[in-house]
């Protein structure tokens, strides 16, 4: 604490505001919502009804557009930082479910961490002031009671939301966020995919490439020395700055694996896919994989790329092609060594001559030296 006091202010109070998407009114056009002025408006305005807070120091932690069921936040996580670190001994919030929705964490900072930190914690809308209970929230049946109902309330809430949402699944309304490769979003109805003429070339080509005997390793070298764009590059083009699981997000390549994915991507049939994963729990980012079975599937929902007739024979030399990987490999170096460049693991490959002529073409045009395992 004497870290944050050093100019003699009496208080340093961290002013903490939450919103969620359910919550608020966000919007492209707008960098916070009305709510998150409001939360603002009516926080300051407490400080400044209090005596004991003049001259204090006020910093502001926000949150806009992110759930209260756990403390994965960014202003949040930095918030708690600096109270680790004694630079804040004030928290002011709306009321207790800004903070957070889980009473079980609520009641451990509300319990244990503030009180042992010396910090005091502000409610305004709960009526709770932790400077009156010297124990923190610890007996106060009214405040843990409301700490409960705001855990449940979310988890109510985001069942409504589950099941609204499966309820415009079923109409054919697309719901993610950003549109997959070979499609983009109306600009008229963001649930409504327009085809991405640039993309859906690239797709074609790949079924058609797949259909004529090139395996899917083929056809993502010649990608690769054809310089085409990978789904995550033609995002990019199309201004979508999310970071997706990729190493480089910057030099991103064509791999086997990026090619059999869209061979096996039954949405270019234009087939509506929705519930393939679920969360495991509300506010938790662990996904869990649903039984086919239970997913909801819409025909006709969106346009077609590839016929149903090329799909299903690709499918069928796919199953063919592929030959179950071993689960337990006596090699030493298996999976243990990267390429300098993408990062991803390497593996021993027997090459056909086909193969090993767009494995030396490759080889003069990035200058590096390519071994085919034919010397063995």
């Amino acid at each position: 604490m004497e870290k944050a006091l050093q100019s003699g202010t009496k208080y340093v109070i961290a002013i903490y505001i939450r919103l969620s998407t359910e919550d608020g009114d966000l919007s492209n056009e707008k960098n916070e919502s009305n709510s998150v002025g409001n939360q603002r408006a009516f926080i300051h305005q407490y400080i400044e009804q209090h005596s004991e807070f003049s001259g204090a120091q006020i910093l502001e932690f926000c949150d806009d557009g992110y759930s209260g069921t756990n403390m994965e936040r960014p202003a949040v996580k930095r918030l708690l930082r600096q109270v680790r670190e004694r630079e804040i001994n004030c928290i002011i919030v709306k009321d207790m479910s800004r903070f957070g929705r889980d009473y079980i964490i609520v009641g451990d900072y509300l319990e244990q961490i503030f009180p042992f930190l010396d910090v005091r914690f502000i409610a305004i809308n709960d009526g709770y002031d932790s400077k009156d209970h010297k124990y923190g929230a610890a007996g106060l049946i009214d405040v843990s009671f409301r700490n409960v109902i705001y855990d449940l309330y979310s988890k109510e809430l985001s069942e409504k939301v589950r099941s609204t949402k499966k309820q415009l699944a079923e109409k054919g309304y697309y719901l993610a966020p950003f549109a997959f490769f070979g499609y983009q979003k109306s600009p008229e109805d963001k649930h409504t995919l327009l085809v991405d003429e640039a993309a859906a070339a690239t797709i074609r080509r790949i079924f058609d490439l797949f259909v004529n005997g090139l395996s899917t390793y083929e056809i993502a070298r010649t990608f690769n020395i054809e310089g085409v764009l990978t789904p995550l590059q033609r995002k990019r083009t199309q201004s979508v700055t999310r970071k997706w699981n990729c190493i480089d997000q910057n030099r991103n390549y064509w791999t086997s694996g990026t090619v059999r994915k869209i061979l096996n991507d039954v949405r270019y049939t234009g087939k509506a896919v929705y519930g393939k994963t679920t969360r495991k729990k509300v506010g938790s980012h662990e996904t869990k994989r649903v039984e086919e079975s239970q997913w909801t599937v819409v025909d006709n929902a969106i346009p077609v790329i590839i016929p149903s007739e090329l799909f299903e024979t690709a499918k069928k030399l796919s199953e063919f092609s592929c030959s179950p990987a071993p689960k337990v490999s006596n090699r030493v170096f298996y999976r243990k060594i990267r390429c300098g460049h993408c990062r991803l693991a390497m593996t021993y490959m027997y090459e056909s001559p086909k193969s090993i002529l767009h494995l030396l073409y490759l080889s003069s045009k990035t200058g590096y030296r390519v071994s085919t395992g034919q010397n063995k």
